[in-house]
Order: structure tokens, then sequence, then C-alpha cells
């Protein structure tokens, strides 16, 4: 949850903390997250197990877009890392 909460805010902060690296206004925005997933039967704990973070990257110049695309790569691969998880971007 924790690394999965970073991410998100971090993302939604791209249009400010990208700003002096960017030709023009970029936007991360997450249009989705997922945490763990529903439990059958009795449940008396939680693991969560996966994560899923949804959103859509804005820039006004396919070279601002591939900077973008790049900083997040770096964010979800340096998070992940530090809490000893796995990503995966597709």
């Amino acid at each position: 949850a924790k690394a999965m909460t970073e991410v998100v805010v971090r993302v939604n902060d791209f249009g400010k903390s990208l700003a002096a690296a960017v030709a023009a206004p970029v936007l991360g925005t997450i249009t989705c997250a997922e945490l763990g997933r529903i439990a059958t039967g009795r449940n008396f704990g939680m693991s969560p197990g996966d994560a899923i973070v949804m959103g859509v990257l804005r820039a006004q110049t396919s070279e601002d877009l591939d900077y973008v695309r790049a900083q997040l790569i770096r964010l979800v691969t340096e998070v992940a890392a530090g809490e000893g998880l796995e990503s995966k971007l597709s």
C-alpha cells in the first residue's frame, strides 16, 4: 500500500515536479488504483498480493512525453525496489 500510494502521489505531482525539465506543461493523471483482491470464504487477514495503478500521461510534444514516460519508469522501478517489490509497466 505504501509503494502504491507513493506512486499515485508523485505521478499526480508530475506537472509541478517536472516543470523545469520540459518545454511545455505536462500532466500525469491516475485513473484507477487497485490493491489486493476480494477473498472468498473465511478471511482473517489481508495479504494485498498485487497492486494495479492506471493513468494517463499528457504532454504537448513527443520529446516531453518521452521524458515523462522515462521518469515514470524510473519512479516505479525506484519505489518498488525500495520496498522489495517487483514492478511491471505496460
